[in-house]
């Protein structure tokens, strides 16, 4: 998972944050676990599932300063994929799917709770998926060994909390690929 974490705009900010404050989200290698349905040779659904955890920290007006840490989230993806060579060796193909990322551990980090912050929530969203790659297949039953890259396209709100209200409120690019 490579997020960018980009601060796109501020919608509340009760604490004053420096301004031009932005932030960076660190990448996480992930295996996931997927189920393929094939319709035909060439046109398959494919349900992906996996677990990335990530920490975002200030680039610009909070440098190095930890806001967001051990987000985890569970982009579940289905991608309804053709593949374009689907008898040979190598079996490259396309996809593309809705993907709904579930945040389901998500806290403050150690900056943010420096600053008074004992609350924090990332937006569970809705979104499109984009994928291409390649299946070689392990054996006759079945069993693929997959390399893909996914584009992912959406986006979260999160959200900051002293004691139960709401004091910092940007919303985040979240996803660029898995």
């Amino acid at each position: 998972m490579l997020p960018n974490g980009k601060i796109s705009k501020i919608k509340k900010d009760l604490v004053g944050l420096p301004l031009g404050t932005q932030t960076k989200a660190n990448d996480n290698v992930v295996s996931t676990l997927a189920i393929e349905y094939f319709f035909t040779p060439n046109v398959s659904l494919k349900t992906i599932c996996c677990l990335s955890q990530h920490d975002v920290d200030g680039t610009t007006g909070l440098p190095g300063a930890e806001l967001v840490a051990d987000a985890q989230q569970i982009p579940a993806t289905f991608t309804l994929k053709y593949h374009l060579m689907p008898e040979s060796a190598i079996r490259p193909y396309i996809g593309a799917g809705p993907t709904y990322f579930l945040f389901i551990k998500d806290k403050p980090g150690a900056a943010a709770r420096g600053l008074g912050a004992n609350g924090f929530k990332l937006d569970d969203l809705l979104g499109i998926a984009l994928q291409a790659g390649l299946d070689v297949p392990v054996n006759d039953s079945g069993v693929v060994v997959t390399l893909d890259a996914k584009k992912y396209f959406v986006s979260t709100d999160a959200h900051w909390y002293v004691d139960g209200t709401e004091v910092i409120r940007p919303p985040t690019n979240s996803i660029r690929g898995c």
